[in-house]
Protein backbone atom coordinates (compact mmCIF):
# COMPACT_ATOMS: atom_id res chain seq x y z
CA UNK A 1 0.00 0.00 0.00
CA UNK A 2 1.24 3.38 -0.75
CA UNK A 3 2.83 5.05 2.31
CA UNK A 4 2.90 9.32 3.00
CA UNK A 5 6.36 10.77 2.49
CA UNK A 6 7.49 11.70 6.17
CA UNK A 7 8.83 15.34 4.24
CA UNK A 8 4.77 15.71 3.54
CA UNK A 9 3.53 15.04 6.41
CA UNK A 10 5.96 17.86 8.16
CA UNK A 11 5.33 20.24 5.73
CA UNK A 12 1.23 20.11 6.88
CA UNK A 13 2.06 19.98 10.76
CA UNK A 14 4.71 23.33 9.48
CA UNK A 15 7.54 20.85 10.87
CA UNK A 16 10.91 21.73 10.40
CA UNK A 17 12.38 19.17 7.64
CA UNK A 18 15.80 18.20 9.04
CA UNK A 19 18.74 17.46 6.52
CA UNK A 20 18.93 13.66 7.66
CA UNK A 21 15.04 13.47 6.28
CA UNK A 22 16.45 14.03 2.55
CA UNK A 23 17.18 10.47 2.69
CA UNK A 24 13.76 9.81 2.82
CA UNK A 25 13.37 10.74 -1.16
CA UNK A 26 16.49 11.44 -2.33
CA UNK A 27 19.36 8.84 -0.83
CA UNK A 28 22.10 9.85 -3.16
CA UNK A 29 21.96 13.57 -2.83
CA UNK A 30 21.44 13.24 1.17
CA UNK A 31 24.92 10.94 1.08
CA UNK A 32 26.74 13.68 -0.69
CA UNK A 33 25.15 16.68 1.44
CA UNK A 34 25.78 14.71 4.80
CA UNK A 35 29.68 14.18 4.10
CA UNK A 36 30.26 18.07 3.44
CA UNK A 37 30.77 18.68 7.05
CA UNK A 38 32.99 16.15 7.35
CA UNK A 39 35.33 17.24 4.87
CA UNK A 40 38.91 19.32 5.39
CA UNK A 41 38.79 22.89 3.74
CA UNK A 42 41.13 22.14 1.15
CA UNK A 43 38.37 19.27 -0.25
CA UNK A 44 35.51 21.64 -0.30
CA UNK A 45 37.72 23.97 -2.08
CA UNK A 46 38.46 21.59 -4.86
CA UNK A 47 35.06 20.44 -5.32
CA UNK A 48 34.47 24.02 -6.64
CA UNK A 49 30.57 24.30 -5.43
CA UNK A 50 28.76 27.17 -5.92
CA UNK A 51 25.47 28.47 -4.48
CA UNK A 52 23.22 26.81 -7.33
CA UNK A 53 22.24 24.10 -8.69
CA UNK A 54 22.11 22.84 -12.79
CA UNK A 55 19.12 20.34 -13.74
CA UNK A 56 17.61 19.79 -17.10
CA UNK A 57 14.26 21.74 -18.85
CA UNK A 58 13.52 20.42 -21.82
CA UNK A 59 16.67 19.54 -22.94
CA UNK A 60 17.78 22.94 -21.92
CA UNK A 61 20.97 23.26 -19.20
CA UNK A 62 18.71 25.57 -16.83
CA UNK A 63 20.80 27.32 -13.13
CA UNK A 64 18.97 28.12 -10.50
CA UNK A 65 20.33 30.12 -7.87
CA UNK A 66 20.25 29.09 -4.11
CA UNK A 67 20.55 32.80 -2.70
CA UNK A 68 21.08 36.59 -4.78
CA UNK A 69 24.51 36.00 -6.81
CA UNK A 70 25.56 32.49 -5.75
CA UNK A 71 26.50 31.22 -9.31
CA UNK A 72 29.48 33.53 -8.33
CA UNK A 73 29.79 32.23 -4.89
CA UNK A 74 31.89 28.79 -3.82
CA UNK A 75 30.99 26.93 -0.93
CA UNK A 76 33.39 26.93 1.50
CA UNK A 77 33.79 25.35 4.79
CA UNK A 78 32.95 28.47 7.09
CA UNK A 79 29.76 28.66 4.77
CA UNK A 80 28.86 24.58 4.49
CA UNK A 81 25.79 25.01 7.62
CA UNK A 82 24.56 27.74 5.26
CA UNK A 83 24.99 25.88 2.11
CA UNK A 84 23.42 22.53 3.09
CA UNK A 85 19.72 24.25 4.43
CA UNK A 86 19.67 26.54 1.04
CA UNK A 87 20.24 23.14 -0.86
CA UNK A 88 17.73 21.51 1.13
CA UNK A 89 15.65 24.24 0.83
CA UNK A 90 15.42 24.28 -2.97
CA UNK A 91 14.91 20.12 -2.43
CA UNK A 92 11.99 19.71 -0.47
CA UNK A 93 10.48 22.88 -0.91
CA UNK A 94 11.24 25.16 -3.76
CA UNK A 95 11.34 22.35 -6.26
CA UNK A 96 7.79 21.73 -5.92
CA UNK A 97 6.25 24.46 -4.50
CA UNK A 98 3.24 24.78 -6.69
CA UNK A 99 2.05 21.28 -6.15
CA UNK A 100 2.47 21.41 -2.56
CA UNK A 101 0.86 24.93 -2.28
CA UNK A 102 -1.94 23.16 -4.37
CA UNK A 103 -2.22 19.94 -1.96
CA UNK A 104 -2.00 21.91 1.37
CA UNK A 105 -4.37 24.23 1.03
CA UNK A 106 -6.80 21.05 0.01
CA UNK A 107 -6.03 19.26 3.51
CA UNK A 108 -6.31 22.42 4.86
CA UNK A 109 -9.66 22.86 3.77
CA UNK A 110 -10.44 19.67 5.60
CA UNK A 111 -7.99 19.83 8.33
CA UNK A 112 -7.83 22.95 9.84
CA UNK A 113 -3.47 23.85 10.03
CA UNK A 114 -4.68 25.09 13.77
CA UNK A 115 -5.33 21.27 14.37
CA UNK A 116 -2.45 19.89 12.77
CA UNK A 117 -0.05 22.11 14.15
CA UNK A 118 -0.87 19.71 17.68
CA UNK A 119 0.76 16.97 15.65
CA UNK A 120 4.45 15.83 14.66
CA UNK A 121 4.96 14.49 10.92
CA UNK A 122 5.71 11.09 12.85
CA UNK A 123 2.23 11.04 14.74
CA UNK A 124 0.26 12.66 12.10
CA UNK A 125 1.81 9.47 10.52
CA UNK A 126 0.45 6.80 13.14
CA UNK A 127 -2.67 8.86 12.82
CA UNK A 128 -3.68 8.43 8.95
CA UNK A 129 -2.26 4.73 8.73
CA UNK A 130 -3.38 3.48 11.70
CA UNK A 131 -0.62 1.41 14.43
CA UNK A 132 0.30 -1.73 12.74
CA UNK A 133 0.44 -5.23 14.55
CA UNK A 134 4.11 -5.87 15.55
CA UNK A 135 4.25 -9.60 17.00
CA UNK A 136 7.49 -9.92 18.82
CA UNK A 137 8.50 -13.41 17.79
CA UNK A 138 9.31 -12.38 14.11
CA UNK A 139 10.52 -8.97 15.07
CA UNK A 140 12.75 -11.24 17.50
CA UNK A 141 13.70 -14.06 15.59
CA UNK A 142 14.62 -11.30 12.43
CA UNK A 143 16.95 -9.01 14.54
CA UNK A 144 20.47 -9.01 13.91
CA UNK A 145 23.16 -8.16 16.80
CA UNK A 146 26.30 -6.74 16.99
CA UNK A 147 29.51 -5.74 19.33
CA UNK A 148 29.18 -7.13 22.66
CA UNK A 149 25.78 -9.19 21.75
CA UNK A 150 26.91 -11.12 19.12
CA UNK A 151 28.06 -14.12 21.00
CA UNK A 152 25.29 -14.43 23.20
CA UNK A 153 21.93 -12.67 20.41
CA UNK A 154 18.73 -12.52 22.04
CA UNK A 155 20.32 -14.90 25.24
CA UNK A 156 22.67 -11.43 26.53
CA UNK A 157 21.23 -9.93 29.51
CA UNK A 158 20.99 -6.27 28.25
CA UNK A 159 18.82 -8.39 24.84
CA UNK A 160 16.49 -9.94 27.44
CA UNK A 161 16.38 -6.88 29.36
CA UNK A 162 15.34 -5.44 25.85
CA UNK A 163 12.57 -7.53 24.83
CA UNK A 164 10.89 -8.17 27.99
CA UNK A 165 10.23 -3.84 27.82
CA UNK A 166 8.80 -4.03 24.10
CA UNK A 167 7.08 -7.07 25.00
CA UNK A 168 5.45 -5.21 27.61
CA UNK A 169 3.93 -2.17 25.22
CA UNK A 170 1.28 -1.67 23.69
CA UNK A 171 0.93 -1.82 19.58
CA UNK A 172 1.67 2.33 19.19
CA UNK A 173 4.47 2.00 21.52
CA UNK A 174 5.96 -0.77 19.80
CA UNK A 175 5.00 1.36 16.45
CA UNK A 176 6.92 4.26 17.75
CA UNK A 177 10.36 2.63 18.56
CA UNK A 178 10.05 0.87 14.90
CA UNK A 179 9.63 4.49 13.22
CA UNK A 180 12.23 5.66 15.66
CA UNK A 181 14.70 3.19 14.49
CA UNK A 182 14.12 2.52 11.01
CA UNK A 183 12.04 5.56 9.55
CA UNK A 184 8.52 3.72 9.27
CA UNK A 185 6.42 2.21 12.04
CA UNK A 186 5.23 -0.04 9.00
CA UNK A 187 6.65 -3.66 8.02
CA UNK A 188 7.19 -4.87 4.62
CA UNK A 189 4.61 -7.97 3.22
CA UNK A 190 6.98 -10.69 3.37
CA UNK A 191 7.53 -9.28 7.12
CA UNK A 192 10.42 -7.86 9.50
CA UNK A 193 13.49 -10.12 7.71
CA UNK A 194 12.80 -8.14 4.37
CA UNK A 195 13.32 -4.26 6.34
CA UNK A 196 14.92 -1.93 3.76
CA UNK A 197 17.56 0.91 4.28
CA UNK A 198 16.79 3.79 2.33
CA UNK A 199 19.46 2.57 0.02
CA UNK A 200 17.34 0.10 -1.34
CA UNK A 201 19.30 -3.01 0.45
CA UNK A 202 17.79 -5.94 2.75
CA UNK A 203 19.31 -4.21 6.08
CA UNK A 204 17.80 -6.21 9.32
CA UNK A 205 16.82 -4.47 12.69
CA UNK A 206 20.02 -4.64 14.37
CA UNK A 207 20.81 -4.06 18.06
CA UNK A 208 24.46 -2.94 18.84
CA UNK A 209 26.11 -2.49 22.06
CA UNK A 210 27.70 0.31 22.90
CA UNK A 211 29.44 1.61 26.47
CA UNK A 212 27.60 3.41 28.98
CA UNK A 213 30.84 5.74 28.93
CA UNK A 214 30.10 6.39 25.40
CA UNK A 215 26.59 7.28 25.67
CA UNK A 216 23.95 6.85 27.85
CA UNK A 217 20.62 6.92 26.09
CA UNK A 218 19.94 4.67 22.52
CA UNK A 219 21.04 6.27 19.46
CA UNK A 220 19.07 5.25 16.48
CA UNK A 221 20.77 5.23 12.59
CA UNK A 222 17.45 5.07 10.32
CA UNK A 223 19.93 4.25 7.08
CA UNK A 224 20.88 0.78 8.80
CA UNK A 225 17.38 -0.04 10.66
CA UNK A 226 19.80 0.02 13.82
CA UNK A 227 20.04 0.91 17.12
CA UNK A 228 23.17 1.78 19.49
CA UNK A 229 21.54 0.02 22.75
CA UNK A 230 23.97 1.20 26.08
CA UNK A 231 24.95 -1.74 28.34
CA UNK A 232 22.94 -0.69 30.95
CA UNK A 233 22.58 -2.73 34.49
CA UNK A 234 19.30 -3.31 35.25
CA UNK A 235 15.99 -3.45 32.86
CA UNK A 236 14.96 -0.23 35.06
CA UNK A 237 17.49 1.84 33.46
CA UNK A 238 16.99 0.73 30.18
CA UNK A 239 13.12 0.76 30.01
CA UNK A 240 13.19 4.52 31.73
CA UNK A 241 16.35 5.17 28.86
CA UNK A 242 14.33 3.86 25.82
CA UNK A 243 10.81 5.57 27.23
CA UNK A 244 12.66 9.05 27.42
CA UNK A 245 14.04 8.89 23.52
CA UNK A 246 10.73 8.17 22.41
CA UNK A 247 8.56 10.33 24.46
CA UNK A 248 8.74 13.27 22.11
CA UNK A 249 9.27 14.45 18.46
CA UNK A 250 12.18 16.89 19.83
CA UNK A 251 13.90 13.56 21.93
CA UNK A 252 13.60 11.45 18.38
CA UNK A 253 15.68 13.97 16.53
CA UNK A 254 18.29 14.14 18.87
CA UNK A 255 18.73 10.63 19.62
CA UNK A 256 18.48 9.91 15.84
CA UNK A 257 22.03 10.06 14.47
CA UNK A 258 20.80 9.85 10.92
Amino acid sequence: AAHPSLILLKHMCCEPVALDDLQLVDFELWKSLSMLPEMPADVIKSLDIAFAIETLKNGQLVTTELAPGGSGRSVTAENVPEFLELRLKQRVLDACRRGLSALLHGVYSVVPLEVLLFLSGRELELTLCGVPKLPIPEWRASTVYQGAFKELGDRHPVIESFWKVVSSWDNHQRATLLQWATGSSRVPILGFAHLQGRDGVVRQFTLTSVEVTQAIYPRSHTCFNRIDLPLYRTESELRAALEFVLSNAAAHATFSMD
